[in-house]
Formats: C-alpha cells, structure tokens, sequence
C-alpha cells in the first residue's frame, strides 16, 4: 500500500504562474492556464500540482480533480472525525510512523509481510475497501497537517517485505482483491498528493521482487525510479546514511 500540507484550495494569485511553460506551441497550449480555469472556485494551484506534471494545463486538471474529490469525501475535516475502521486496518495491515531522517522528513513504514490479507480483504467487521483507502487519506492529513505543515515537505517511506510471498499478490486466494486494493491506494495517493515522496526504500525484498523490479523498472518515469531502492537482507549502511 503506500503511502503519505493537504491539497488545499489556496488564495487567488498569479505570481506561481510567471515564467512558467515551453516556448513551444501545441494544437492546446498546455503552457498557459486554461482560459475556463474557474480561480474564484479554485484558487491558486498548489505548486506541487505543477511541478509534479510539469504543464499547467494538466496541473489544472489534477488540481481541478482533487479539489472536487476534497470536497465530496469532506476531507477538510477528516482528520477531525471518526475513524471507525482505524484499528481494523492498523491490526491487519501494520504501519507507523517513526521519527526522522537526517534530512528531516518524516519516516514512514509498513510491513505487509506481517499483515493479514484474508481478514482485510474479506472484512468481517464490514468495512469496504473505499473505507481502507479513506483511512489511507487519514492518516496521509495528519502528516501534512500535523507533523509537517511546509507546503513541499516530502517524507520517506520505508517498506519492510520481511514475510511476503509471491502468493500474496499472484496466485493466493485473495491476491487479485489484495491487489486491487493497493492500486486504489496508490491511485489515490498519486492523484491527490503529488511530490510528496522523498525516497522510498524497499527492505528485505525477497529475489522474486528483485526479479520482478528489473522486468518492471524499465518502464516507470525516471524521476520516480531514482527515488526508490530495492534493497535484501544487506540493507543497514544504505538505509542509515540517508
């Protein structure tokens, strides 16, 4: 699964918008903020949104998106309301954060080898995977609003694959949901809170990850792939100097 300012609507101003784009036209400008963009409904985009895509046309879109998604899950006010699956997740799936890195952002960890897939994903307690992503988003708020307000602050995050089998995710009886579970996640994560990963490291990773990480590696965006390290069991020098 994955991971963790909130994406807020800003006040009105221009001067993020100066200088900003290629000299180089398209049949639609994307360089240029789009002339329908509604800025009394939506403020100003947050300069994550821009920098995350690199053309304003899409970072209005996105920023558009997730201003809409913000309101309709009242995610304003999520962090202040009840979280009635909170401890399901966190007893089936474990994950914390714990301390900082030398840099100083936040250091956040989950152990999916240790977690309990056929009780997350069956959900006896009747939680439906939108709640478990819901919960994702929670505990996403209280980062930026409660541990780290900068408007750039980027964390770490540290998965631990210390357990995991292949059949968690290819052949095992919940495997397909599980999957489907943490691309909800992660979608979620990716739409509304862009650049706000500084380096993920993945732990103990077993050789059939290792295996898969070169058959899939080639195809995510540089930018993103020199942010993660696939480590074994060898992990300790790599992971302390950051």
């Amino acid at each position: 699964m994955a991971a963790l300012e909130a994406s807020k609507p800003a006040k009105k101003s221009s001067s993020i918008f100066s200088g900003f784009g290629s000299s180089k036209k398209k049949a639609v400008d994307d360089s240029v903020l789009p002339a329908d963009y509604d800025q009394e409904k939506y403020g100003e985009i947050n300069v994550r949104f821009i920098k995350g895509t690199k053309s304003l046309g899409e970072a209005a879109r996105r920023w558009i998106a997730t201003c809409d998604w913000r309101e309709q899950n009242d995610i304003d006010n999520l962090r202040l309301s009840k979280q009635p699956c909170f401890n399901f997740v966190k007893s089936n799936y474990p994950h914390y954060i714990h301390k900082q890195a030398r840099n100083g952002m936040y250091c956040y960890y989950e152990r999916p080898g240790l977690a309990d897939f056929g009780n997350l994903i069956t959900n006896q307690e009747g939680h439906t995977p939108a709640d478990i992503v819901r919960h994702y988003s929670f505990i996403t708020e209280y980062i930026w609003e409660v541990l780290d307000t900068e408007p750039e602050a980027k964390m770490v995050s540290i998965w631990d694959c210390t357990g995991v089998k292949m059949s968690d995710l290819s052949g095992g009886p919940y495997a397909s949901r599980t999957r489907n579970l943490m691309k909800a996640t992660m979608a979620t994560m990716q739409q509304h809170y862009p650049e706000r990963s500084g380096k993920l490291f993945i732990v103990n990773a077993p050789s059939w990850f290792t295996n898969l990480w070169r058959m899939i590696s080639p195809h995510i965006d540089p930018a993103t792939k020199v942010k993660i390290s696939i480590l074994g069991k060898n992990y300790h020098t790599e992971l302390f100097e950051f």
